[in-house]
């Protein structure tokens, strides 16, 4: 009974193809590599174009699934344990409002929460703009130009410190430069900035 039952309700509401890629993974396969984009350093893990990487990202930032943010969390973590990247703050790059409001999750703190990274969410603030994904090279740079501030009364705790600024997808680095930006009239010692796909 239960198995018909189960091909009545994939008739009618069929599983996504994402979804389904990720409940079929078992682990991701990191390739680290940094690069240069807009003349911000990023060192990122995972290949995008991977249809089991893309799968993940889809899951974690849209669907809020546990397991695509456990996988992604993990290869973080195994990151983080493998290489001597210093720091003292990890900061998830942080949404805007509207945008927070409108999915409920910010997933790149959760993706750093399932790996048990302490990190500080509430540093940075992300003035509203229209999302970065259809805009082409040069309009993502404006979009993202002067978007990101400090909160004031958190601005002590970047001041001589070593500060991971972490994103989910890097395209053309754009976003994590005008992250990087508002944090450096602050004075840390370093900004490293690590993305889980490109």
């Amino acid at each position: 009974m239960r198995t018909f039952l189960n091909k009545i309700v994939n008739i009618i509401l069929p599983e996504r193809d994402s979804h389904r890629i990720v409940r079929e993974l078992d682990r991701l396969i990191a390739a680290p590599k940094t690069i240069s984009l807009n003349g911000c350093t990023v060192h990122y893990l995972l290949e995008f174009k991977h249809r089991s990487v893309r799968a993940c990202i889809h899951e974690a930032k849209f669907h809020n699934n546990i397991k695509a943010q456990n996988l992604l969390g993990q290869t973080v973590s195994d990151f983080l344990k493998l290489h001597s990247i210093s720091y003292d703050v990890v900061i998830p790059l942080t949404l805007s409002t509207e945008r927070l409001k409108q999915r409920g999750y910010n997933q790149v703190e959760e993706i750093l929460k399932s790996a048990r990274i302490q990190h500080s969410s509430k540093i940075i603030m992300r003035a509203d703009r229209p999302t970065q994904t259809s805009l082409t090279r040069e309009e993502r740079l404006k979009n993202v130009t002067g978007s990101f501030s400090i909160h004031t009364e958190k601005a002590l705790v970047i001041a001589g410190k070593h500060i991971l600024l972490v994103d989910d997808v890097v395209t053309t680095g754009a976003t994590l430069r005008a992250a990087k930006a508002a944090l450096l009239p602050h004075q840390p010692t370093s900004v490293t900035c690590l993305a889980l796909a490109h």
